[in-house]
């Protein structure tokens, strides 16, 4: 599609059609479509097959489902015995007639439909007092086209229908544009040839006109290709200029080997290894790292991202590490302080809570270059907070920051050189997931859990096994162990939260007696939160209720089983991430998901996966295939994956095609200055100024 085309407002495609301006006004504003580009990728949600035009004469009550084409010769309001109200139409064509019979929106279609007028009925054929009916037939105002064996069936809402808006309509419209408008090849020729896809157009006319199934899977996959290969291009283009962006060389490990020589109390894994050594090299190359760095729960992320702060800090640079929450970076400063209590290594945090005197000496020492770790919250991208010389950025649970709080630590170096980074999930992001949402990072991996650790036990109850698993749970404090007990977050009301938290609490203390509990909830002050997880992370309390705020951040080695109330109403990574609390020892550790009976076949199918993996891969990507994308990554990043036809849960197989042959374009034309690729450049070109435009707007 030429670029001039692509931008085409529908008000000036269709002017002097004043019948249209009314729908097209409908759609820019319910549909967000307003140029010739917006219609022509507005795809079907479904397609029905059509059934064969009958004439009226020749069917029968056998028939079933029906499809006839002719004029309405009569409509009246009736009324039956019972005084209910209906609308009566007769229906004809030049064979016969039927009855078509309507019990809602009486007064719309009286209004709606004229004698005389054409139109197609769809329905299903009944007998009504003798004849032949269809009862609330589907009507289209078009011509019946006997060739056409799908019809589409576009997103359509009360807003759309009360303008009239069909499908027939959106249908005619886009092929109006394809037949006279001309649409430009945007994938270069020989990837067309080698991958055996439809050309632009033709893709476009047989999603929107398909004359048979074979047809129709052709143009998915064209279109599918070519949104993700968009797609990918946009995000290894960001990744090569990443690429390119001079950092300082950090080459000295002395600090590193003696720690690993010295001091490290447990053996590394061949994958937390093999990490270390991928970092190091980025570190060396003298261009910026940014690396996301993947781990399951307990799998020993933080100790790699040590290392990498001792190369950091041998080479002469200051390392900073931002948690979204405060209780996870307290955990992290414990840890780290934990860690450099045989070095010469000056550590420090700063969150929300530090007190503004202490808050100040800390800005001054960073600045001064005196502190060489610092941990926190969003606090550290305050504008006061700067560094002498900032060599590493580390980003904990990065999916709960937004792009521009990660951004803003790059200008925190006083230096012209930008910080090295490592982004750290411990949420396990599936492949395909995370090839579209961080293809511009390199992507490092722990799939194995430190030596010694035993696997979690976890088991699926019904309410009327409490008991048992109460008695279960009494048995492991009597050991000299901990639990939780977690309620699920109830969204609909705070109060009703509150509540069934309370009435929980008050009948584990009824069972528990003499046992010390901590609860925390939303409604305490962060102060009295904090002193409650203390006394669990101390032992002075046994049991820890609590809603979803101990999801990460708090590890006791100590805690040996977690209960988890209604667990139907949480997702498969909120469930996998809640039984990471246990089992982060050498103890053998229970998990317990407790439901009522009434629940729903996913909820169900989400207990059985989680009793037979535990291998948050395979979750994450059941969870992904159940929920989406965009549901299980949040609103941060739902944007990026709002793709119009492609769907990264099923089209893994296109995605790496796509990918394979992306790279290899960038690797031997990066500016897409080629002949070949001139077409990909002119529609990157319109991509990149549309989405300035949409910034701007």
């Amino acid at each position: 599609m030429d670029t001039h085309i692509q931008d085409e407002k529908l008000t000036v495609t269709f002017h002097g059609y004043t019948n249209n301006i009314q729908k097209i006004n409908a759609i820019a504003r319910h549909l967000d479509i307003i140029t010739i580009a917006d219609l022509l990728t507005f795809y079907p949600l479904r397609y029905e097959k059509q059934y064969a035009f009958k004439d009226i004469q020749s069917i029968s009550i056998n028939h079933g489902i029906v499809r006839l084409y002719g004029y309405l010769s009569h409509i009246n309001i009736k009324v039956t015995r019972n005084k209910k109200k209906y609308l009566q139409g007769t229906f004809q064509d030049k064979t016969g007639s039927i009855q078509l019979i309507w019990f809602k929106k009486i007064q719309w279609f009286f209004k709606y439909l004229k004698v005389g007028s054409y139109f197609t009925i769809t329905g299903y054929l009944r007998t009504n007092d003798g004849l032949l009916s269809v009862i609330h037939p589907h009507i289209a105002f078009s011509i019946p086209k006997k060739t056409q064996q799908f019809m589409p069936i576009y997103s359509k809402g009360d807003m759309l229908k009360k303008n009239a808006i069909s499908n027939q309509w959106i249908q005619e419209k886009i092929l109006q544009i394809l037949t006279q408008k001309k649409i430009s090849e945007n994938l270069p020729h020989y990837v067309l040839q080698q991958y055996y896809l439809q050309d632009r157009t033709t893709a476009l006319y047989n999603i929107h006109q398909p004359k048979n199934e074979i047809l129709l899977q052709k143009a998915k996959q064209r279109l599918k290709f070519e949104e993700l290969f968009y797609l990918q291009l946009s995000i290894l283009l960001v990744k090569k200029q990443y690429k390119k962006l001079p950092a300082k060389i950090l080459l000295k490990t002395d600090l590193l080997k003696k720690f690993y020589t010295q001091h490290l109390q447990f053996t590394l894994t061949d994958a937390q290894k093999k990490v270390i050594r991928s970092i190091y090299q980025d570190l060396k190359s003298g261009y910026q790292m940014n690396r996301l760095l993947q781990g399951d729960v307990g799998s020993g992320k933080t100790i790699v991202a040590f290392f990498s702060m001792l190369i950091a800090i041998d080479n002469g640079t200051q390392v900073v590490l931002m948690a979204p929450t405060t209780l996870l970076a307290e955990q992290h400063y414990q840890n780290i302080l934990n860690y450099c209590r045989y070095l010469d290594i000056t550590v420090a945090i700063l969150t929300g809570n530090t007190k503004p005197k202490q808050k100040r000496a800390i800005i001054t020492a960073l600045a001064l270059g005196n502190i060489d770790i610092i941990m926190g919250t969003h606090a550290l991208i305050s504008e006061d907070v700067q560094f002498k010389c900032l060599g590493l950025a580390v980003i904990d649970e990065q999916h709960r920051f937004g792009v521009k709080q990660r951004a803003n630590l790059w200008k925190k170096n006083n230096k012209d050189k930008p910080p090295h980074m490592l982004i750290m999930t411990a949420t396990p992001i599936p492949r395909t997931l995370a090839m579209t949402l961080y293809g511009d990072l390199d992507l490092a991996i722990i799939d194995d859990k430190p030596l010694g650790r035993i696997p979690i036990k976890t088991y699926h109850f019904y309410e009327n096994y409490r008991l048992k698993v109460f008695n279960a749970i009494q048995k492991q404090i009597s050991q000299g162990y901990q639990a939780y007990i977690i309620y699920p977050l109830i969204e609909e009301s705070e109060k009703l939260q509150y509540k069934y938290l309370i009435e929980g609490y008050e009948a584990i203390k009824r069972f528990f007696k003499d046992i010390p509990i901590s609860i925390v909830h939303g409604k305490m002050h962060a102060q009295d939160k904090a002193q409650e997880m203390e006394k669990f992370v101390q032992g002075k309390t046994k049991i820890m209720v609590s809603t979803t705020v101990i999801e990460v951040g708090i590890h006791v080695d100590n805690a040996t089983v977690i209960l988890i109330e209604n667990a139907e109403r949480f997702g498969l990574a909120q469930l996998h991430q809640l039984r990471g609390r246990v089992g982060r020892s050498q103890k053998q550790s229970y998990c317990y998901l407790m439901t009522d009976y009434k629940i729903s076949s996913e909820g169900k199918s989400r207990m059985q996966i989680m009793v037979q993996t535990q291998d948050g891969f395979k979750i994450a990507q059941e969870d992904m295939n159940i929920r989406g994308p965009g549901d299980i990554m949040g609103t941060q990043q739902s944007g990026i994956i709002n793709l119009k036809i492609a769907d990264i849960c099923t089209d893994e197989s296109i995605l790496l095609q796509v990918r394979a042959i992306v790279q290899k374009i960038i690797a031997e034309d990066a500016c897409l200055t080629q002949q070949k690729h001139s077409m990909v450049k002119s529609y990157m070109n319109y991509i990149n100024q549309k989405q300035t435009l949409a910034k701007i707007g």
